[in-house]
């Protein structure tokens, strides 16, 4: 029996991306995984609102996060509480861009 992991996915808007075809991609990519999606989190453009409800309420159920790129977070403060709240919760961070 497979044991799906559960994965939470997260977006900022980026303005020279088209978020509909970044998340399609990424789609492509996670549906190659053996993951049950938990969630998808997007945040508009320089905003970290949702990142934040993530951190407190929604990571603590998955086990990956699944991003676009950690450079899509720009903040060094959220970054690191991100990080920081995965490795407590032993969720593994992975990248659609690498």
């Amino acid at each position: 029996m497979i044991v799906l992991k559960l994965a939470l996915v997260y977006y900022q808007e980026q303005e020279n991306l088209n978020t509909k075809e970044v998340l399609n991609r990424m789609k492509e990519e996670f549906e190659k995984e053996d993951w049950e999606l938990a969630a998808l989190i997007v945040d508009q453009i320089n905003s970290y609102d949702n990142l934040m409800i993530m951190i407190t309420k929604e990571l603590v159920k998955a086990d990956i996060l699944y991003l676009y790129s950690k450079s899509n977070i720009t903040d060094d403060f959220y970054w690191n509480l991100l990080c920081q709240t995965s490795k407590i919760e032993n969720v593994s961070i992975k990248e659609y861009l690498k």
